[in-house]
C-alpha cells in the first residue's frame, strides 16, 4: 500500500507542479518527467522515456546538461540555482534557474538524478531592461563637464560619472561601494566635511549653493574641489542620499595663491622673513635692519643700528669678514667685474647675555650708475640650531667610531681575557695552593670578568649590540652606580640609596640597567651645581589599574631623584628627544634621557617624570617584574662531568683560548681534537665526524670564517652538534639567524661550568 502510495504522490507532482521535473538513470536517460516539461515541447512525458537530452537540444547543451549531472552523482551535493538559457523547437528561448540533485534507491546508492527547473525570463528580461535604463543614464551622466557623484546613508558611493572617476583618477570599480569620506576626503578635513553630510542627511541645513574641500586622488595629490550639494528621498519622503555636481579648481585656487604671495611678497621681506636684511655703507655702518634683526640676540633695534661690527662679531669671525671685505674690494677695482656677485659665509654673532648666535651671511655689493660700490647688501639666516645639529651628528659618529672600534677589538680582547680567567679558574679547580696564591689568583679571575664587563658596557652604551636580557636583581645594579657617582660627582652631593627587601627580579640587561641608573644619576647630579641630595630607591608595586603606557601586573620601581633647580613647564615635554638639552652644549649631547628612555621602552617598561622649579626632580622607572628561574648550576655541571668520554673537536684561531678548552675537557676524561683555523677544522671534521661529538667552533676566524665553516660542517653531517664560540656579542639578526643551526651560543670570556654546560646540552637528544 505503502509503495502505491507513493507511487500516486510521485505522478500527481509530475502532473500537476507548473516547474518543469524530471528524473534520470545513471546514464542521462528520463525516467519521469512532468507535465509541464513536457509541454514545452509539445509532446507527452511518455516521450521523454528512455532518451536523454541529445535527443532533444544541440550537442554542447546536452553534453553540459550530461556534465553537471556526472558532478552531481559522483560529489552526492546538488548543483543548486544554475542558470540556463534553454531553446525550444518553436524557436524561442527561456531562462531557467535549475536545480540539480542525486537520486538514491531503497539502499542509499545513487541510481540517477532529479532535476528542476523555474522559469526566471520574467526577471532576466526586467534587469536587461534595468540595466540598459541605467547604461542610457549613465552614458547622459559620462558626457557632464563636471563630477557628478551620489552617496548613500551610509556614506557609501553609489553612483560616479565618468568626469569623477577622471578627476579621482581610478576606475568606476574601484571607488564604487566605497567609504567617500575614508577612501578620498584627507584626513585634515576628514570629520569636518563629514559632518555636513550628515547635516544634510537629517534634514537639519539647506544644501550649500557652494562648498570646497580637497580630495585626495590616485596618486595621493590634494586637488581642490568646489561642490554643490542636493539631497534625494526616498517615496516616502524620506532624505536617503546625497547627489552632488563637483568642479576641480585646483589650478584656479593655485593660480589666485600665486597672485596674492606676489602682492604680498615685499610685505613679507620687509616684516615676516625671519631672515635678516640688512645695508651698510661702505665705512661698515649698518644703514638699514629689518624687523627681525631683534629676535635671537636680545638687543633692541636702536643698539643694533649703533653696533660696530667689531661689537657686533666674534674675533675670529671678525677676521674672516674682514678678510672677506678686502678681496670683494679688489675684485670690485677690476675692469671686468661681475655686478651680480655675491659671497656666502658663516660667521659668529655676539649676544646681549654673552652668548653667541651663527649666522649665514650672503652679501653683495650696492653700485651707483657708474658702476661704483656705494654700500653692501646682506642677508643673514640664524643657523644656530643647524650647527648644533652638525656638531651633534659629529659626537654621534665618534660615539658610532667608538662602538665600531669596541666591536673590532671585543674579538681578541675577549679571547686575550679568556685564557687568563679560564686558567686561573683551572687552577684554582684542578691545584692545591697556599692561601695567599688562591687569593692571588682569584683577584685575577675577578679583574678579568671586571674587564670584560666593561668591553660590553662599551659596546652597549655605543650601541653595538641589543638587550641580551635575564633576570637580575637590582640591588646590585643600584649598588654599582652610587660607587661610581660617588667617585665621579661632586663632594657637596650626598647620595643617598634605599632598596626594599625581598625585591623582586626583573628580566633585563644588566649592562643596561646600569646605563639606565647612571644617565639618570649623572643627570640628577648637574642639577645640583651647589649641593644636594640624590636618592636612589627601589620598590616593589603591584599596578592595578590599565592605561596607555603601563598595564595591569607586578612592577620594579626604580627612582631616582633630586633636590636641584628642577625643570621648567616649557622644557617638560621635549625632555626625551634626541639631543635635546638645557645645559651647556660644549659638555653635553643630549642624548642621556633619550638612551634612557628607549632603553627602557625596548625592557617593555616605562618611565615618569615629576619635576617642580626650584624644589627637585624624580624619574621613576617601571620595570615588569620577573620570578627568577630556579637555578642549579652545580647540578648542571656535575651532569655535564659525568657525560664521556666524548670527542669534542675545539676549532679557535686563539692558541690560548683553543688550548684551555682542550685542557678543560680532557681534565673531565673527554678527548680532543684541536684545529688552529676553519680549514683545518673542515679537514679533522671531514675525516672523525663519525666520532666527533660535539664541536666548540669559534665564530671569528679567518680561512674560512666560522659561519660558513658551520654551514659546510652541516653539509656533511646535518645532525652535527655545534656550538658557537665568539667574543664578540651577537646581534639579535645574526642569533636568529644561526640559532636554528646549532646547539648553544658559548660568549667569551666563559667559565668552565658554561663550557660543560654547553656540551651537556649540545649532547642532550631532542
Amino acid at each position: 500500500m505503502e509503495s502505491d502510495y507513493q507511487a500516486s504522490f510521485l505522478q500527481t507532482l509530475l502532473h500537476n507542479m507548473p516547474d518543469p521535473i524530471y528524473f534520470k538513470d545513471r546514464n542521462h536517460r528520463f525516467v519521469a518527467v512532468s507535465m509541464a516539461k513536457a509541454k514545452h515541447w509539445d509532446t507527452t512525458p511518455e516521450d521523454f522515456i528512455g532518451k536523454t537530452d541529445l535527443d532533444f537540444f544541440d550537442v554542447t547543451t546536452a553534453e553540459q546538461t550530461h556534465s553537471d549531472e556526472r558532478q552531481v552523482m559522483a560529489s552526492g551535493q546538488p548543483l543548486v540555482g544554475k542558470e540556463e538559457l534553454i531553446s525550444y523547437p518553436d524557436g524561442s528561448q527561456r531562462w531557467y534557474s535549475v536545480t540539480k540533485a542525486p537520486y538514491y534507491d531503497d539502499a542509499g546508492e545513487i541510481i540517477g538524478t532529479v532535476g528542476i527547473s523555474r522559469d526566471i525570463t520574467d526577471r532576466k528580461q526586467a534587469e536587461e531592461a534595468l540595466r540598459e535604463e541605467r547604461d542610457r543614464a549613465q552614458n547622459y551622466l559620462d558626457i557632464a563637464g563636471t563630477m557628478l557623484a551620489v552617496l548613500d546613508a551610509d556614506e557609501k558611493v553609489s553612483m560616479i560619472n565618468k568626469k569623477g572617476c577622471e578627476i579621482l583618477g581610478y576606475s568606476e570599480e574601484e571607488i564604487l561601494g566605497h567609504n567617500w569620506f575614508d577612501a578620498f576626503v584627507p584626513e585634515s578635513h576628514r570629520e569636518q566635511v563629514r559632518a555636513v553630510f550628515r547635516q544634510l542627511l537629517a534634514g537639519e541645513m539647506e544644501p550649500a549653493e557652494y562648498y570646497e574641500n580637497p580630495l585626495l586622488n590616485k596618486q595621493g595629490e590634494a586637488r581642490s574641489i568646489a561642490f554643490h550639494n542636493t539631497v534625494l528621498a526616498d517615496e516616502a519622503g524620506t532624505i536617503c542620499a546625497v547627489l552632488f555636481s563637483a568642479e576641480d579648481i585646483t589650478e584656479r585656487k593655485q593660480a589666485e595663491e600665486a597672485l596674492r604671495a606676489s602682492e604680498e611678497r615685499y610685505h613679507m621681506i620687509a616684516d615676516r622673513v625671519s631672515d635678516i636684511i640688512w645695508i651698510m655703507d661702505m665705512n661698515l655702518h649698518y644703514t638699514y635692519l629689518s624687523p627681525s634683526a631683534t629676535e635671537g640676540r636680545g638687543y633692541s633695534a636702536e643698539e643694533l643700528m649703533a653696533q660696530s661690527i667689531e661689537e657686533a662679531l666674534t674675533p675670529a669671525s671678525l677676521k674672516v669678514a674682514m678678510a672677506a671685505f678686502e678681496e670683494e674690494l679688489a675684485l670690485e677695482r677690476m675692469e671686468d667685474k661681475d655686478l651680480s656677485r655675491s659671497r656666502t659665509m658663516e660667521l659668529e654673532f655676539t649676544c646681549k647675555d654673552g652668548s653667541t648666535r651663527w649666522g649665514e651671511v650672503t652679501t653683495t655689493f650696492l653700485h651707483d650708475a657708474e658702476g661704483r660700490p656705494t654700500g653692501i647688501l646682506g642677508v643673514t639666516r640664524d643657523i644656530t640650531d643647524r650647527k648644533q645639529t652638525e656638531e651633534q651628528l659629529r659626537q654621534s659618529q665618534k660615539m658610532e667610531a667608538v662602538g665600531t672600534l669596541a666591536a673590532g677589538i671585543a674579538h681578541d680582547f675577549n679571547n686575550i681575557l679568556q685564557a687568563m680567567i679560564g686558567q686561573a679558574e683551572l687552577l684554582l679547580m684542578t691545584g692545591d695552593f697556599d692561601a695567599q696564591t688562591t687569593s692571588a689568583l682569584q683577584q685575577m679571575m675577578s679583574t678579568g670578568w671586571r674587564a670584560a664587563s666593561l668591553v660590553k658596557r662599551l659596546l652597549v652604551f655605543s650601541r653595538q649590540v641589543e638587550p641580551r636580557k635575564q633576570s637580575i636583581h637590582l640591588r646590585q645594579s643600584l649598588e654599582d652606580v652610587q660607587l661610581i657617582l660617588e667617585r665621579t660627582t661632586s663632594k657637596l652631593i650626598r647620595i643617598q640609596t634605599d632598596v626594599q627587601d625581598e625585591l623582586w627580579h626583573v628580566e633585563a640587561d644588566p649592562q643596561q640597567m646600569e646605563q639606565v641608573l647612571l644617565n639618570m644619576g649623572i643627570n640628577a647630579a648637574e642639577a645640583m651645581p651647589g649641593g644636594g641630595i640624590l636618592r636612589m630607591a627601589a620598590e616593589n608595586l603591584i599596578w592595578g589599574n590599565q592605561d596607555d603606557e603601563l598595564a595591569a601586573g607586578r612592577y620594579v620601581v626604580v627612582s631616582v631623584s633630586d633636590t636641584g633647580m628642577g625643570i621648567d613647564e616649557e622644557h617638560l615635554e621635549r625632555i626625551y628627544e634626541p639631543f635635546y638639552t638645557t645645559k651647556e652644549r660644549a659638555n653635553h649631547s643630549g642624548l642621556g634621557l633619550s638612551i634612557v628612555h628607549g632603553i627602557v621602552e625596548a625592557h617593555g617598561g616605562a618611565i615618569r617624570l615629576s619635576s617642580e622649579p626650584g624644589v627637585g626632580t624624580a624619574f621613576k622607572v617601571y620595570l615588569p617584574a620577573s620570578v627568577p628561574a630556579a637555578e642549579d648550576e652545580e647540578a648542571e655541571s656535575d651532569s655535564a662531568a659525568s657525560l664521556g668520554p666524548l670527542t669534542v673537536l675545539v676549532v679557535d684561531d686563539e692558541p690560548g683560548v683553543a688550548g684551555l678548552l682542550c685542557e678543560i675537557l680532557e681534565s673531565f676524561g673527554h678527548q680532543t681534537l684541536r684545529a688552529p683555523d676553519g680549514e683545518a677544522g673542515l679537514e679533522l671534521f671531514r675525516a672523525h665526524h663519525q666520532e666527533i661529538d660535539v664541536v666548540l667552533l669559534d665564530l671569528i676566524m679567518p680561512k674560512p670564517e666560522g659561519e660558513h665553516c658551520l654551514e659546510e660542517m652541516l653539509a656533511i653531517d646535518p645532525e652535527a652538534a655545534v656550538v658557537l664560540t665568539t667574543g664578540r656579542l651577537v646581534d639579535d639578526a645574526t642569533r636568529r639567524r644561526l640559532e636554528p643551526k646549532i646547539k648553544d651560543f658559548l660568549a667569551k670570556p666563559f667559565e668552565l661550568s658554561d663550557v660543560l654546560r654547553a656540551i651537556s646540552k649540545a649532547t642532550q637528544k631532542d
